[in-house]
């Protein structure tokens, strides 16, 4: 599991700094600062906590529920829970950002698990991101954590997906990266 200092990254055009994890805080935060270059995570949701977003530097697009705008240096957005959401970097530019999660409500095993694996390279399709198979296992493995897609029939889909990738032998939780394995 993450500690307070961890650096994930460089990945993807992205570096995660654990500022406050579930350990410091007694699972009430999950705190995370992001650098990262043009990049933005998929719309998803929280079912069971809250997002607050705070740009450091640099200027990030985002959209909450149906709220779209840019927000700059020392602005921020709070996406409730169940709200769709996303934030995207459309700048040649590297944006910093910084995340806090209420509470930290198994997002941290999340990204361990993930980034561990695109870390080391495994389960990857031709752009460097998790296959459709290990995604749809992850995605429906915490699906209590980060809804992603927000669409029922690619739900469903993905249902159908993690079914068949847990057949192949992709895992929602790795050792190397998660002590719930």
């Amino acid at each position: 599991m993450a500690k307070s200092g961890d650096v994930i990254g460089p990945v993807g055009g992205k570096t995660v700094t654990y500022l406050k994890t579930r350990e410091d805080t007694n699972g009430e935060l999950l705190q995370i600062e992001v650098s990262a270059e043009p990049f933005g995570p998929a719309f998803h949701s929280h079912p069971k906590g809250e997002e607050r977003l705070e740009v450091i530097s640099g200027r990030v697009s985002y959209q909450v529920g149906t709220e779209k705008g840019i927000i700059s240096a020392g602005e921020s957005y709070v996406a409730a829970e169940g709200t769709v959401h996303s934030w995207w970097n459309e700048s040649d530019e590297q944006v910093r950002i910084r995340i806090d999660f209420y509470p930290d409500f198994g997002l941290e095993e999340y990204l361990d698990n993930v980034y561990g694996l695109i870390r080391d390279g495994k389960n990857l399709n031709k752009k460097g991101k998790l296959n459709l198979l290990q995604k749809a296992v992850l995605c429906r493995a915490y699906r209590d954590v980060l809804f992603e897609p927000p669409s029922y029939t690619r739900k469903f889909i993905f249902n159908i997906l993690a079914r068949i990738g847990k057949l192949c032998g992709y895992k929602d939780r790795y050792k190397d990266y998660s002590n719930t394995a």
